[in-house]
């Protein structure tokens, strides 16, 4: 019996010296708070060059149009009939690079496309008469911002980033035609473009140009994206992998693009982008980019991995 109890205090005296040592531990470990919002954004790479939804209009200071409640705009494959006869009776279709859309009212019916010279070109049928007017877009507002990272937690040394968005604002409008019933009517391009630039030994640079034009009817519908994406890079660069799209989600117009470059040396950093941007039906824009970088084993992209 008294062996028994003699167990059971030896037990409980450890289990109060076990408890007495974890709340030692606990006191002399630090505090830590959480990570703020802007010092997790500057420690993830991932999180960095975000940007926030801009309102084109509201940006540049200019009034927002109002959408228009009339006919609506089509694009070709929606109207490809009807676009079709009209262009037979008055132009070539081989002069025709790309229909931007066709409108129909009670009286008059219109095709706007982009010639093979790059120009935008209306044909108006008013009640049986064809008539084709060259339609300059009129530029109503650009900017451009620059902004600079510095790559703190890059794992290859001696390198930075920086990155720009340019946006230019253009109208087209419908009273070039000559059109009565349409006269009053517009739409819009925003032309969006993003460079995303890797500067490695302060020097040399690759850029990627992430560039897009989006065309719309203001508060109704996107008509058009033009993807431009391209790059540039000092001769000591290669470019081992590049692509870009454009997609379109409900009322908004996205272009996206990713690279891939490699320094030109033995055992060389490697550094990849993805970015995008994009444009909705009322002007507002958004765009991101993320970026990682590694060293790889053999000569610029015949390197691996």
């Amino acid at each position: 019996m008294n062996g028994k109890i003699g167990m059971r205090a030896l037990s409980v005296l450890l289990a109060v010296m076990l408890v007495g040592v974890m709340m030692a531990m606990a006191m002399a470990m630090p505090i830590v708070p959480a990570a703020s919002t802007e010092e997790q954004t500057r420690t993830n790479p991932l999180l960095q060059n975000q940007e926030t939804e801009k309102n084109i209009y509201t940006m540049l200071g200019i009034e927002q149009p109002s959408r228009d409640e009339g006919p609506q705009w089509q694009r070709y494959n929606e109207a490809r009939g009807r676009v079709d006869d009209l262009i037979r009776g008055s132009e070539s279709r081989e002069s025709i690079r790309e229909i931007i859309g066709y409108l129909e009212g009670q009286r008059e019916r219109v095709v706007l496309y982009y010639g093979m010279d790059g120009n935008i070109y209306g044909l108006l049928d008013s009640q049986g008469k064809v008539s084709k007017s060259r339609v300059d877009p009129v530029v109503i507002g650009s900017k451009t911002e620059y902004f600079e990272d510095s790559c703190k937690d890059c794992s290859v040394g001696n390198q930075s980033s920086n990155y720009s968005v340019s946006y230019e604002l253009s109208r087209i409008d419908l009273s070039a035609l000559g059109s009565e019933e349409f006269g009053a009517r517009s739409i819009y391009e925003a032309q969006v473009t993003r460079t995303d630039s890797w500067i490695y030994l302060s020097i040399t640079q690759a850029t990627l140009y992430t560039k897009g034009t989006f065309t719309y009817d203001y508060g109704n519908r996107i008509l058009g994206i033009s993807d431009n994406t391209y790059t540039s890079q000092g001769i000591n660069f290669d470019r081992c992998e590049f692509g870009h799209s454009v997609r379109e989600t409900g009322y908004t117009g996205y272009v996206e693009s990713n690279v891939i470059w490699a320094y030109l040396t033995l055992s060389p950093p490697k550094h990849s982008v993805d970015a995008w941007i994009s444009c909705d039906i009322y002007g507002s824009t958004d765009g991101s980019s993320s970026t990682s970088d590694w060293v790889s084993i053999g000569v610029g992209c015949q390197s691996v991995p």
